[in-house]
């Protein structure tokens, strides 16, 4: 449900306020290896209930300046039961949160083209139940998380040019992080996944957008991003006692990431697109210090479109880089001279094809 006024009306300001509400219920029946062998039947009942207030306000200060206010209540809850077997081990959680998050923007029109921003906003992710039938009672639940962000920022546009700037500074109260645990160091099928909460944590970066056109049917692009994360110091329990974890950067925050290439497009059909992406080292989780390595991934496609028709041939990491997207840090290994050991998912290897594709236009 939502009412709305446009700016067209009023010719100074606009506003939208609604109400949004969400039902799910998920049943699961399920037979044969489950939770890493831990069990071999599960009858579980999964229910999200999601009631939400939002509204926005706009409007014009000065023939140049404007503002932009919004908010949105939200009380989300979750309710988990389910029983694995053998052991008929249940699992019976309710989680309700109540959530505030908002946002307030200004925006200056330095000319036609070029305007420049500044932004606060509230954000949050709910709360919600670990499953994992093993998990002990004090990690099953987790918390919602809250960031409050700061933002500026310039945008330009001309006939042949487009710049954005951005920059940003984010502070994380309650941060939820993806963890591991290992219940006995002899049994690699005890390790399981699980989200828990931190103290806080912090985000700051800027990022770089940058088109131009030096013919017509050509692009060239390019982006480059810089990001420092932190991640407060925290204590978990482990089955060797409390362990310190933290005090770093946060998992998958790589502190650059780039992007550069260039298309075409003729009148005749006849297209293209050349990317090269690169990307640095970043830790692969909030559990361990293990980390990846920095890699460079160039991408491409060369195709033709006629009378609703289209071919192409695409090509991705052309040059076969051998990259890693995700690693854990375990024992897999029940010797006891063996100790944990490093295993790493890499991403796709080179990879060339070719598609066709036709779209149709009704009268």
């Amino acid at each position: 449900m939502r009412l709305l006024r446009s700016r067209a009306v009023t010719g100074k300001d606009d506003f939208v306020l609604g109400a949004y509400l969400r039902s799910m219920e998920e049943s699961d029946q399920g037979n044969g290896y489950l939770f890493d062998g831990k069990a071999n039947a599960l009858n579980s009942t999964f229910e999200v209930t999601d009631l939400a207030l939002y509204g926005q306000y706009g409007l014009e200060l000065t023939s140049k300046l404007s503002a932009v206010w919004n908010a949105r209540l939200d009380r989300q809850s979750t309710s988990y039961d389910g029983v694995t077997n053998p052991g008929a081990i249940a699992v019976n959680f309710d989680v309700a949160d109540m959530l505030l998050g908002g946002r307030f923007a200004l925006k200056y029109n330095l000319s036609t083209d070029r305007s420049v921003y500044a932004a606060v906003s509230r954000g949050y992710k709910a709360g919600g139940v670990n499953q994992h039938p093993l998990l002990a009672a004090g990690k099953r639940p987790f918390d919602p998380e809250y960031i409050l962000n700061m933002e500026a920022g310039l945008r330009s546009s001309g006939a042949r040019t487009s710049t954005a700037l951005t920059l940003f500074h984010s502070l994380r109260k309650e941060q939820q992080v993806d963890l591991s645990y290992q219940q006995d160091d002899n049994d690699p099928n005890s390790f399981f996944l699980f989200i828990a909460n931190v103290e806080n944590g912090r985000n700051s970066g800027r990022e770089l957008e940058q088109t131009y056109s030096p013919l017509k049917g050509m692009r060239l692009f390019g982006t480059l991003g810089y990001l420092i994360t932190h991640v407060d110091a925290y204590t978990s329990e482990t089955e060797d006692g409390t362990l310190t974890r933290g005090d770093r950067a946060a998992a998958h925050a790589p502190e650059y990431t780039a992007r550069i290439g260039g298309e075409y497009r003729d009148r005749s059909g006849l297209f293209g697109r050349l990317e090269l992406s690169a990307v640095d080292e970043f830790y692969f989780s909030d559990s361990h210090d293990e980390k990846s390595e920095a890699y460079q991934l160039l991408n491409g496609r060369l195709g033709f479109d006629w009378n609703g028709w289209t071919i192409t041939a695409w090509g991705r990491n052309i040059l076969d880089e051998r990259y890693a997207v995700r690693g854990f840090y375990f024992n897999l290994d029940p010797r006891d001279e063996v100790k944990d050991m490093r295993y790493i998912t890499y991403g796709d290897p080179r990879q060339f094809g070719v598609t066709l594709s036709a779209g149709f236009q009704q009268d």
